[in-house]
């Protein structure tokens, strides 16, 4: 019983860390259209980083295919494929827009087999607001890369899905079972 309690305390704990976490809608965009055009992401970012999230391809190479974020930061991590440094690091996440958003490690998308870096190009910036999204696979090597504008915007969180409201829903019934119990086996009763 004693176990019971702590797990669902540990949930507690974890569901009220999410709470604080926050959505934001990233949009890239790079005027020449040389290898993508268009990009969405949505991050949850928690304290600074970004913690999940995916990007989505509008229009350009690979138009309709999209990427989950890869864990990492606030240090910089190499990628799972050993070709960029990420640290998933979001400034001004409370005070937005913050100019720049990301540093110049930035974001990892990966679909399995293509990586995406989207990044502040500090040595191009020149002053400018320069994002690159990059992407790379063992058999085409950098491809795209692009260059451009981006943004961030405080965002909507997506909607849980059904599994989660469930689980949700059956551990709460599973702790006020347990709780009900302990209250009724604690009962003593004298005589009839």
């Amino acid at each position: 019983m004693r176990k019971l309690q702590i797990a669902i305390f540990t949930a507690a704990l974890l569901i009220a860390a999410q709470a604080r976490a926050a959505w934001y809608d990233i949009t890239f965009s790079d005027p020449t259209a040389a290898n993508v055009a268009s990009v969405v992401a949505q991050v949850q970012v928690l304290n600074g980083i970004a913690t999940s999230g995916s990007m989505k391809i509008l229009i350009g190479l690979d138009a309709g295919q999209t990427y989950n974020l890869v864990a990492g930061g606030p240090g910089v991590t190499t990628s799972p494929l050993g070709v960029f440094n990420y640290d998933n690091v979001v400034y001004g996440s409370g005070t937005l827009p913050a100019v720049p958003f990301l540093d110049n490690a930035g974001l990892l998308f990966s679909n399995g087999t293509r990586e995406m870096n989207l990044f502040w190009n500090l040595t191009a910036a020149g002053g400018n607001n320069i994002y690159n999204l990059d992407g790379w696979t063992a058999s085409t090597g950098y491809s795209p890369e692009a260059a451009g504008s981006a943004s961030i915007s405080l965002g909507v969180a997506p909607v849980p899905e059904p599994t989660t409201m469930v689980a949700g829903a059956g551990a709460l019934g599973l702790a006020l079972l347990g709780i009900g119990r302990a209250r009724r086996s604690s009962v003593v009763r004298i005589g009839k």
